[in-house]
């Protein structure tokens, strides 16, 4: 994969900054020219203008307790957040707005961490309902967030205006990004949304090492309600998949500022289970793979175009007969659950649940005869044959290599999953296998008729803080793909959404490794 030179903030902070609310960021205390001001008055909800009830939330955020009221909802748990039903008093502005807002140009955008439409920026809108809710919103609003909350907000100003149809979602992220301090989403959904449209705002709350765990709310939307919360590193939220066919989840969303707060310093310490080569007779080849790929002349000829391209498919790989029986118990396998919100969501083998077929052929990705036709197919030496001795049992564990007694052998990493509606990975440096030259392996199984850009499921790979797509793999059964990477290329799995339904299958697996080149 061609290098390229960038940074990645964690927790996908910097994608959403620039693409999820492609917003604008003005000085504080500059105002902007380009919009013409109209004299308004106060349209908000009575519940904010009553200064007892401003008094009753203010005593609540202080205290981290609960509020209730007829048109508002105060909670804290699992984070700082609001409900504001009938935001705005003047329907018949509101159905105005809903109308102008469906009239502006709205561009796709995908990437790991979400897929919907979004308009340009809003900060140059000249249209008198956007510039009075812009009004409402950061004049009259933010007023009273800051004799609520006490939190000192400057005059920065963030909104866009989103529309999430069927199968559009975002994922888990916290909006962390230095100077954002309370976020909030006014919907325009129609009137009869409820919870089987999906699109909910689902809070997570977060475990010891400071990651998202179990969805602890799920806040339906509905017409002109607004929902605002603090961000904090542990504000971690999604906007689930929308499931309606016939309704548009129109939304304005944005943030407040101020000055950003001191955050805990969390150390994950990703860990990996490394496999060293395992001796093995080079017959094992012919067992498995169709010959046509052990044939010399064809071998150099692969070996030459993946030089050029650093990828590569080979079409019906494994002998018809094994791909047959692999299939057939991948098929009949059990597979557990992985799910950390803001990495991924998996269906993993477990370990302890290896049918004796399938550990014969995972024997031979990690065999040395493996490693010695990927060299050929590749040209990347990814083992020093003449010096490292044999490895004849499956030694594994965290990788340390300045401890390992094979510091110069290369090593893999494999996996068994099965992909299905809900499953995700997403760009993280907390990935064990990032930040670092590989050589990806991908086979999947029971997959002829998918649809991955309908439904998702394909591996993307992208330059490290970017969006730009530098290759995709879909999944094609009995095809091995070989993907070169550099530190600078980061990789996902694209979320597979409810259209995976449509399909006859709505499920396939895959078998993949990841393949590191001996350290010197």
């Amino acid at each position: 994969m061609p290098k390229r030179s960038a940074s990645y903030h964690d927790n996908n902070i910097s994608k959403q900054s620039g693409v999820q609310h492609d917003v604008m960021s003005k000085p504080s205390g500059m105002q902007d020219a380009k919009v013409k001001k109209f004299k308004i008055k106060n349209d908000l909800n009575l519940v904010l203008t009553s200064e007892e009830i401003k008094q009753k939330v203010a005593e609540a955020f202080s205290s981290s307790s609960e509020f209730i009221h007829e048109d508002m909802h105060f909670f804290t748990d699992p984070f700082p957040c609001c409900t504001v039903k009938n935001f705005l008093k003047n329907v018949d502005y509101v159905n105005e707005l809903k109308n102008e807002l469906f009239q502006l140009d709205f561009i796709p955008k995908s990437n790991d961490l979400y897929q919907f439409k979004q308009s340009k920026d809003l900060k140059n809108a000249k249209s008198k309902n956007i510039a009075i809710l812009r009004e409402q919103l950061f004049g009259l609003f933010r007023t009273w967030l800051k004799d609520v909350t006490k939190i000192s907000l400057n005059n920065t100003v963030d909104m866009s205006c989103a529309i999430y149809e069927n199968s559009d979602v975002l994922l888990c992220h916290d909006d962390e990004l230095e100077g954002r301090r309370i976020a909030f989403v006014y919907y325009l959904v129609p009137q009869d949304w409820n919870a089987s449209d999906g699109g909910s705002l689902d809070l997570f709350e977060t475990n010891s090492n400071g990651e998202p765990s179990d969805i602890k709310r799920v806040l339906v939307p509905s017409f002109n309600s607004l929902v605002f919360f603090e961000v904090t590193e542990k504000s971690f939220h999604q906007v689930s998949e929308v499931l309606s066919s016939s309704k548009s989840r129109l939304t304005v969303s944005g943030w407040f500022h101020g000055e950003t707060e001191p955050r805990s310093n969390f150390t994950m310490q990703p860990t990996r289970t490394i496999y060293f080569p395992l001796d093995a007779e080079d017959d094992l080849l012919l067992e498995w793979i169709n010959p046509i790929y052990l044939n010399t002349e064809i071998v150099d000829d692969i070996q030459e175009q993946f030089e050029e391209e650093s990828e590569i498919q080979l079409k019906d790989f494994l002998l018809n007969e094994k791909y047959i029986k692999l299939e057939e118990i991948l098929s009949q396998t059990k597979f557990s659950r992985k799910f950390i919100a803001n990495q991924r969501l998996t269906y993993d083998i477990k370990e302890d649940n290896v049918d004796t077929f399938l550990a014969q052929f995972l024997t031979l990705l990690r065999s040395r005869p493996f490693y010695k036709l990927l060299t050929k197919l590749t040209g990347i030496e990814l083992v020093d044959f003449e010096n490292v001795e044999p490895n004849h049992d499956e030694t594994h564990g965290t990788e340390s290599f300045s401890k390992s007694n094979k510091s110069t052998s290369s090593s893999c990493v494999t996996n068994v999953r099965k992909w299905q509606h809900g499953c995700y990975t997403l760009v993280s440096d907390f990935d064990p296998c990032g930040k670092e030259f590989a050589l990806d392996l991908i086979l999947s199984f029971a997959c002829d008729d998918w649809n991955a850009l309908m439904c998702g499921g394909f591996v993307s790979y992208i330059a490290r803080d970017e969006d730009e797509e530098l290759l995709s793999v879909h999944p094609v059964s009995n095809c091995l793909s070989l993907v070169y990477r550099d530190d600078e290329t980061m990789r996902f799995h694209k979320y597979i959404n409810n259209k995976v339904k449509e399909q006859t299958r709505h499920e396939y697996f895959e078998i993949s490794a990841i393949y590191f080149e001996g350290k010197n």
